[in-house]
């Protein structure tokens, strides 16, 4: 991904200064990647295998990462934890931050900064949660980076749930030793995320637009904000306009396929000229599913349906897990996910597409038949197109253009019968 700093700031006319624009990129997922979970080692193998195979970002953590409590030992770095109970920032920390940044832009990925998770503006309060994304901002904004305001801004919304990882619980605590699928309707009622009233919803959301307004005071840099599957980005936030892109998450179930494209569809039309991005489609191997086949359907359905950019996760890597740490999510391991396939197709995938800034064309179109997608269709507007069937059978006799097989990244030399296919101009 080009260095947002080489670009240069965009003018507006009169020469007063814009917010950066968001490049497109291919992005992984590493919520515990600044703990004490990654240490330098593998940290170092972990930037220096995605970047080697086609990776140009990576989601990352600056704070308390997602689904434990401040004190829990998998929230503290090898200095200690982002901040302590009362919000009060640690310096060490920050200052490994920077330097694990800085790593990764030298390898060549960019850093997508989270400040923090949804609920712990609840924790700390907003001024603390101000104050925190001021420091991210003086150590972080020299460097390549994307900023995004929270993660799933709208999750645990009501004042039980808000609190209950406090202050070392983890989500593994609350779930027992359920695990998987079973799982989920355990998750859903402990946390009571939709039980919350307008009002208590309208709070959170209030407080986080209230930082989102100081941060874009501070910064140039392109600012976003994660979701739920319950809203997109620009429903997090009283105001979007300082947002770069709107977001999406379209979860982890497999009843969630068309959403992969129809929130998407959904998004530029409602908000026209406006980039899209889902941040978390299916993790590879969360609850032991969502392989190969799967980790290539959601890329081409996003590309299709006109994703500006593309975002994968993998069980085992976003948590650094063991088989055992946040376990109900699925068994995988770190070293398991490093050993995956996908990854090398999905970067030989990204390497094409933005070679022909495909990322960049405007229009799009579904053909369906009844429930089913039949194509996704995304065009320059001066000739150049790529067609993406789930099933290659769709294909009409006579088609045009070169045979791209996603499931190994290449073109090939003829259509196949079945399977997923894309078509080239």
């Amino acid at each position: 991904m080009a260095s947002i700093r080489d670009r240069g700031q965009q003018r507006e006319k009169g020469g007063m200064s814009r917010r950066a624009e968001i490049p497109s990129f291919l992005a992984d997922t590493w919520w515990f990647g600044l703990t004490d979970r990654l240490d330098e080692a593998r940290f170092l193998r972990l930037v220096t295998q995605r970047a080697r195979q086609g990776f140009t970002a990576a989601q990352i953590v600056v704070g308390i990462p997602p689904e434990v409590g401040p004190a829990h030992p998998s929230a503290s770095s090898p200095v200690g934890p982002a901040w302590d109970l009362d919000g009060a920032p640690n310096d060490a920390y920050l200052r490994m931050a920077q330097t694990r940044i800085d790593l990764m832009n030298r390898q060549g990925l960019a850093a997508i900064v989270y400040g923090g998770w949804g609920p712990q503006i609840d924790w700390i309060g907003q001024a603390r949660m101000t104050a925190w994304w001021r420091r991210i901002v003086d150590v972080c904004d020299h460097l390549n980076v994307v900023y995004c305001l929270t993660g799933e801004s709208d999750l645990w919304t009501s004042s039980r749930a808000a609190r209950a990882l406090l202050p070392d619980r983890s989500t593994d605590d609350l779930f027992g030793a359920r695990s998987g699928v079973a799982a989920v309707p355990r998750y859903v009622s402990a946390i009571g995320r939709r039980l919350a009233p307008a009002g208590v919803r309208a709070r959170r959301r209030e407080r986080w637009s209230a930082v989102l307004a100081d941060l874009a005071e501070r910064t140039e840099r392109p600012i976003i904000v994660h979701t739920t599957s319950a809203i997109d980005g620009f429903q997090a936030v009283d105001d979007p306009t300082p947002l770069a892109a709107n977001t999406v998450q379209t979860g982890h179930a497999r009843r969630s396929e068309p959403e992969l494209w129809r929130r998407l569809l959904a998004s530029r039309e409602k908000n026209p000229g406006r980039p899209v991005v889902n941040l978390e489609p299916w993790y590879e191997g969360i609850r032991g599913q969502f392989w190969l086949e799967d980790q290539v359907r959601a890329l081409w359905m996003s590309v299709g349906a006109g994703a500006h950019a593309i975002c994968y996760g993998a069980q085992g890597v976003w948590n650094v897990g063991d088989g055992a740490f946040l376990g109900h999510w699925g068994a995988q391991g770190f070293d398991q996910a490093m050993g995956l396939a996908s990854p090398t197709v999905l970067g030989a995938t990204y390497r094409m597409l933005d070679g022909i800034g495909a990322l960049r064309w405007p229009a799009v179109e579904a053909t369906v038949a009844g429930k089913r997608l039949v194509k996704l269709r995304r065009a320059e507007g001066r000739g150049r197109f790529l067609e993406y069937y789930p099933d290659a059978a769709d294909v009409r006799v006579g088609a045009e253009g070169r045979v791209f097989n996603p499931l190994t990244g290449a073109f090939i030399a003829a259509l196949p019968r079945t399977g997923q296919v894309v078509l080239m101009s």
